[in-house]
């Protein structure tokens, strides 16, 4: 037995992706601020389980302090705030299943979904020695 799938677009393949930002760099501080859209995408190879799309929007800052003399040349301290708006959504799919509609027995299983990331607050420092 056999179910056809050919036309189908693959598990976790989204047909539209989309990043932009603007940004601002002054050689001592600098922000960014970026969008990724993905778009909707399916759990199953036969195309039955289909998710939808999600936006996210992420912020860094970053502050260089140049020249510090010593051993240290120069260090950059970041902090970065992603997901901003808290967006809750699936991230992605674990499957390689054929369908997920208990109708197709033989083929079916249910796939495993990754939730996005919520929002984080991520600092950092790199230092040039």
């Amino acid at each position: 037995m056999t179910l056809d799938t050919s036309g189908k677009r693959l598990y976790d393949t989204p047909r539209n992706l989309l990043s932009a930002g603007v940004g601002y760099d002054n050689r001592t501080f600098y922000a960014n601020f970026l969008g990724r859209h993905t778009g909707s995408f399916y759990g199953d190879l036969a195309n039955k389980e289909k998710i939808g799309g999600y936006t996210v929007f992420d912020l860094n800052l970053g502050y260089r302090l140049n020249n510090l003399g010593g051993y240290l040349k120069n260090a950059t301290l970041t902090l970065n705030l992603n997901n901003v708006f808290d967006k809750q959504y699936l991230s992605g799919v674990n499957s390689g299943s054929v369908s997920a509609d208990p109708v197709d027995a033989d083929f079916y299983d249910a796939p495993q979904y990754y939730k996005g990331a919520p929002r984080a607050l991520v600092a950092g420092i790199s230092i040039d020695i």
